[in-house]
């Protein structure tokens, strides 16, 4: 999260895998690889500044994004991006747009920037929590368990 704020997508590109995939349901885009998400992150940091609060989503990492636009005093809900992570890299990003931002409990605009809570912090850990025990029955089982 701090790479992408920081705006030096050379820090974010060196998270992901090479066939990163980026999707946006429910608009049919599909971005793949690490030049395509090179462009767009670069679009991206000229849009303003970004803050970005953890949070989990389907029982995955998830960040909750805000975006400051330039000339404007506050931070706006702008997208949650759900991340896929395989061998410690991300290998999945799917883009939500803002109007999940209440199932989240999380702000829709702030002007001191968002701050991450409680609930966002224990969501964090049951999601870490869950990805372990669906890792631990899929090895007892022989194969992968999907969790819904």
């Amino acid at each position: 999260m701090a790479a992408h704020a920081s705006g030096d997508p050379e820090q974010t590109l060196a998270l992901i895998r090479d066939d990163i995939r980026v999707t946006m349901p429910p608009a049919p885009y599909l971005f793949e690889g690490h030049a395509v998400v090179l462009e767009l992150l670069e679009c991206s940091a000229g849009t303003g500044e970004w803050r970005l609060v953890p949070t989990s989503a389907n029982r995955q990492p998830a960040a909750a994004c805000y975006l400051r636009f330039p000339d404007d005093l506050a931070m706006h809900a702008f997208k949650i991006d759900v991340l896929r992570v395989v061998d410690g890299a991300i290998a999945e990003v799917t883009t939500f747009g803002a109007k999940h931002f209440a199932a989240f409990e999380l702000r829709r605009c702030c002007h001191d920037g968002p701050s991450i809570t409680p609930l966002h912090q224990s969501a964090m850990r049951s999601s870490v929590r869950s990805s372990v025990r669906s890792r631990q029955r899929a090895d007892a089982a022989g194969g992968p368990v999907t969790a819904l």
